[in-house]
């Protein structure tokens, strides 16, 4: 025996690591037990071994994961220094699903696995309704695949960018046309985001102009957004 709690004999213990400070709590199927605690290092004495749900709230983001409760055994666990928002059409708990989409380009939609904005000639943007404070993270993942075609014209782009409250660009990640024919991107682009400490959103961006005979497309599908604290 390693002690009692509230609830009775201790049969396990698992200390909580999280990079901020979360609201964690721990439940397991099939008991009433429910344990919160707020803090960056926390310690859970629990009455069951077996399968518990850990769930960390973060600045409105809830991430879950679970783990086996070995009696006797004391255990580590880190929980919330990845924060998947989006990933092929399911959204984290806490972050609203949707995206919106402006300008004249052809294709701008919301397939069951991704996002895709799709442009001919002008430009087109999607931009994510949820948001998230980005205070306490230092990375953001975007997962995307792409297409370039045409000439060279430095115009064809396609973009991920992080934008404030007031839809300006405060960082992001381009691509532009390279050389003639067509490029494609198959990638996950890295973008540092520790230095925004507010509320953020996403947006998507694909542009392209029509000149001489060649036609040209700009194209980017999103399926991954992760974020690093």
């Amino acid at each position: 025996m390693i002690g009692k709690t509230n609830a009775g004999t201790v049969r396990g213990i698992i200390n909580v690591v999280c990079p901020n400070v979360s609201t964690v709590t721990m439940t397991q199927s099939g008991h009433a037990y429910s344990f919160t605690q707020t803090g960056t290092n926390l310690t859970f004495k629990l009455p069951n071994a077996g399968e518990w749900t850990i769930a960390a709230t973060y600045n409105g983001i809830t991430v879950t994961k679970p783990v086996t409760i070995v009696p006797g055994v004391v255990q580590t666990v880190t929980i919330g220094d990845s924060i998947v928002l989006y990933d092929h059409g399911v959204y984290a708990t806490g972050f609203e699903n949707g995206w919106t989409f402006d300008g004249p380009g052809r294709t701008g939609i919301e397939h069951d696995d991704h996002i895709q904005v799709d442009v001919f000639t002008s430009w087109k943007t999607g931009t994510s309704k949820g948001s998230i404070d980005l205070t306490g993270y230092r990375t953001l993942k975007a997962t995307i695949t792409g297409t370039l075609s045409g000439g060279t014209d430095p115009t064809e782009q396609i973009w991920f960018n992080v934008i404030n409250g007031s839809g300006t660009v405060v960082a992001g990640k381009t691509e532009r046309k390279g050389s003639e024919g067509v490029t494609y991107f198959d990638t996950t682009w890295v973008i540092d985001v520790s230095a925004i400490n507010y509320t953020a959103r996403f947006q998507l961006r694909a542009e392209t102009w029509s000149g001489g005979s060649n036609p040209r497309q700009a194209e980017i599908n999103l399926y991954k957004i992760e974020l690093l604290a």
